[in-house]
């Protein structure tokens, strides 16, 4: 019963508004994976990603690592390659404590990272 209940809290955490934007003001391009179509698209430094995404990914940034967004954060990649989320609000806070942030191969492996695995390839 209590597994249900975490299984629907993330659930209901991971929906995520129209907008969630990611800038790019790096200077390496990041894939972003979008929220509902299933595709990755590329973004340039100083680009800015108009809709809502549900995790990022740079070699550059980080090796062998996606950041899963959560709840339709904004996502700022700064000039020194930090990932910076507007994460705000009481919802956005706890799922990003259950399901945010950077997750490596092991999460990828796991039961909910499935389908961010061809995300994850571009960060070889």
């Amino acid at each position: 019963m209590i597994r249900a209940i975490q299984t629907l809290v993330v659930c209901l955490l991971c929906l995520s508004p129209a907008r969630a934007d990611v800038v790019n003001h790096s200077e390496h391009v990041v894939y972003v994976d979008d929220e509902g179509l299933g595709m990755i698209w590329m973004l340039a430094p100083g680009d800015t990603y108009r809709g809502a995404n549900d995790a990022v990914a740079s070699p550059f940034i980080r090796r062998r690592s996606i950041y899963k967004a959560v709840n339709g954060e904004d996502l700022e990649i700064t000039h020194d390659n930090r990932v910076v989320s507007s994460n705000n609000g009481l919802a956005s806070n706890a799922g990003h404590l259950l399901i945010g942030g950077w997750k490596d191969e092991d999460w990828i492996n796991g039961p909910h990272g499935e389908r961010f695995r061809r995300l994850f390839n571009f960060t070889r």
